[in-house]
């Protein structure tokens, strides 16, 4: 695990994410700039219309998709499983600096599922296990 970095959930540039909540919601949209640290952020439905704010409180995991056509990094961390309170979990490579809300993964089948990261809120987890 690494030390908390300045800026470590800070995300720059703008994303196709999909939020995934602790009442068992999705919401698929787009960010930009966001500091996942913040208690709320704002999230441009996909589709259009006008931002809405994604309150940390209720953010499960963000899941940051690749565009179209790009590969997923190496991932620099180590291996991490994470089980969610509802039972759900995920596996993957730790991915940056961990942080007291939450932490980066690339998940194992990245390539598969175009995901890019996933940020991980930490109180919505039920446990943490590296290696």
């Amino acid at each position: 695990m690494k030390p908390l970095g300045i800026g470590a959930l800070e995300v720059h540039g703008e994303h196709r994410v999909a939020v995934h909540t602790r009442g068992g919601r999705t919401r698929r949209g787009s960010v930009k700039d966001i500091d996942l640290s913040k208690s709320q952020f704002a999230l441009v439905p996909q589709g259009g219309g006008a931002a809405e704010p994604i309150y940390h409180a209720e953010v499960k995991a963000v899941f940051f998709m690749l565009p179209p056509g790009e590969k997923p990094k190496p991932p620099d961390g180590g291996k991490v499983r994470v089980t969610f309170a509802d039972g759900r979990s995920i596996e993957g490579y730790r991915d940056g600096a961990d942080a007291k809300h939450g932490f980066f993964l690339i998940p194992f089948d990245a390539a598969r599922t175009n995901t890019r990261r996933i940020y991980i809120a930490r109180e919505a987890c039920s446990e943490i296990k590296d290696g």
